[in-house]
C-alpha cells in the first residue's frame, strides 16, 4: 500500500510538472458571484423596503464593497471595483468603504495605498445622499477610515466639511444609539468612524464598537488564498451559528498584497469576468488532502487538477449550501449579481420581512452553482470549471 501511495504521488508530481510546461486546452470560468463588468445587470434599488422597521441594523445581512471607490482607470494593483458608486447602490450594495486623506485643512480626498482615486469625501456622501433621496426606504452604511496623517483634528474636520457642504442632514445621528432600528435610519447614512474621534464623535458610530470584524486582507502570494478563505469561512460560521444579538458582524472577503485583488475574488488568471481559472500546481490523488474546498477539475482517469477558487464564489457557495439565515455585512471586491442577491435574500429567510422582499427587478444568474463554461483559447495551467 505504501508503495502504491508513493507511485501515485510520483505520478501526481509528473502531472504537476507537465501542467507547467505543456499548453492545454482550457475553458473560461464564469460564476455569478464575480464580475469585472461596469454593470452586473442587477437592479435592487429598494430591497430594504420589504424589511420590517423594527429590525436592528446589526441583524441585517448586507452586501458591501471593499475600497468602494477604487474603480475606473487604474492598474490591477489598485482596482478593487468595476462598478461606479451609483451603480453599486442601484445594484443593491448598502455598505460603502472608503479611506480618506486630509490633504489640507478641511479638504478630504479618497485614497488607496497612497494613490488618489479622484473623489472627495463630499463627492461620496453627495452621491449616496442623492440615491437615498430617490429611495427613502433604504439606508447605507459608510465606513470612513483615516488614511495617513491628518492636518489638524480629523474628526472635527469631517464634521466641518460635511456641514459646510450642506450634507450633514444625510447623516444618521449615531450619538443617540449605536445600533438603530431600520425604521429610524431609512433615508440616511450611518457613518462608521474608523478614526480617532478625540471626544468629538458628532453623529458618527465608532467602527469597532460592539463589532466582530474579519478584515485580514494581506496575502503574500497566491497560495495564501486558502488561508484567507479559512478566515472568511470561520467568520461565516460564527456569524451564522452563534451570533451575539448586540454585535455587528463584518466579514471582509477581499484581499491583496502579493496577490492581485481580482485573483483573490475570482481565482482567475486574469481579471475578466469569464477568464480562466488558475491551477494551484497540485493534482489528485497525490495531493488530495490539500485545499479541500478548492475545485478538482480537468479529470483524466484517476487524476484531476486542483484549481484556485475565489472568495466570492466560495462565500456564495457557503451561503447556499448551508442555507445561511444570517451573514452580517460581507464586503467584497468585484461582487457579481449572484453574490449580491444571495446576501440580500438571506434577510427574507427569517422573520425580518414586512411583506414581500421588495427587492426590485433584475436578474442575477444566482443559481445554486452560478457557474457556466465557455470555450476559450490555449493557455498554461489555466483551468476550466
Amino acid at each position: 500500500m505504501k508503495q502504491l501511495k508513493k507511485f501515485l504521488k510520483f505520478l501526481s508530481f509528473l502531472l504537476c510538472f507537465s501542467l507547467l510546461i505543456i499548453p492545454i486546452r482550457a475553458n473560461a470560468h464564469k460564476h455569478s458571484s464575480y464580475s469585472h463588468d461596469s454593470n452586473v445587470g442587477l437592479s435592487k434599488p429598494n430591497w430594504m423596503s420589504g424589511l420590517s422597521d423594527d429590525i436592528l441594523i446589526n441583524r441585517l445581512s448586507i452586501p458591501g464593497t471593499n475600497q468602494s471607490m477604487a474603480y475606473g482607470d487604474h492598474t490591477d494593483f489598485t482596482l478593487t471595483q468595476s462598478m461606479d458608486l451609483k451603480t453599486q447602490l442601484e445594484s443593491g450594495i448598502r455598505y460603502i468603504d472608503i479611506w480618506v486623506k486630509n490633504i489640507e485643512q478641511n479638504k478630504f480626498e479618497v485614497y488607496k495605498e497612497g494613490i488618489s482615486l479622484g473623489h472627495s469625501l463630499s463627492d461620496v456622501v453627495k452621491t449616496i445622499g442623492e440615491f437615498l433621496d430617490k429611495h427613502r426606504d433604504e439606508t447605507v452604511l459608510l465606513k470612513v477610515t483615516q488614511s495617513g496623517d491628518s492636518a489638524g483634528n480629523f474628526a472635527y474636520q469631517v464634521q466641518t466639511v460635511l456641514e459646510k457642504d450642506k450634507l450633514d442632514h444625510y447623516i444618521f445621528d449615531g450619538s443617540k444609539t449605536t445600533n438603530p432600528r431600520l425604521g429610524d435610519a431609512r433615508g440616511q447614512i450611518i457613518l462608521l468612524a474608523d478614526y480617532e474621534t478625540k471626544g468629538r464623535r458628532w453623529k458618527t458610530i465608532p467602527y469597532e464598537e460592539n463589532a466582530s470584524i474579519q478584515a485580514d486582507n494581506y496575502l503574500a502570494t497566491n497560495w495564501d488564498l486558502y488561508s484567507k478563505w479559512q478566515k472568511v469561512k470561520n467568520q461565516l460560521y460564527q456569524t451564522s451559528n452563534s451570533p451575539n444579538p448586540s454585535i455587528r458582524y463584518e466579514n471582509n472577503i477581499a484581499g491583496q498584497g502579493g496577490a492581485l485583488p481580482y485573483f483573490v475574488a475570482s481565482g482567475h488568471v486574469s481579471s475578466g469576468t469569464d477568464a480562466n481559472r488558475l491551477s494551484t500546481g497540485l493534482t489528485t490523488p497525490g495531493f488530495n488532502s490539500y485545499y479541500p474546498d478548492f475545485p478538482r477539475v480537468n479529470r483524466l482517469g484517476i487524476f484531476s487538477t486542483i484549481a484556485f477558487e475565489g472568495t466570492n464564489t466560495l462565500t456564495f457557495d457557503y451561503i447556499v449550501d448551508n442555507d445561511v439565515k444570517f451573514c452580517g455585512v460581507i464586503l467584497a471586491n468585484f461582487p457579481g449579481a449572484g453574490l449580491i442577491e444571495e446576501i440580500i435574500n438571506v434577510n427574507f429567510k427569517t422573520n425580518n420581512s414586512s411583506s414581500s422582499n421588495g427587492s426590485g427587478s433584475g436578474s442575477s444568474g444566482g443559481s445554486s452553482s452560478g457557474s457556466t463554461s465557455n470555450t476559450d483559447g490555449w493557455g498554461f495551467t489555466f483551468i476550466n470549471s
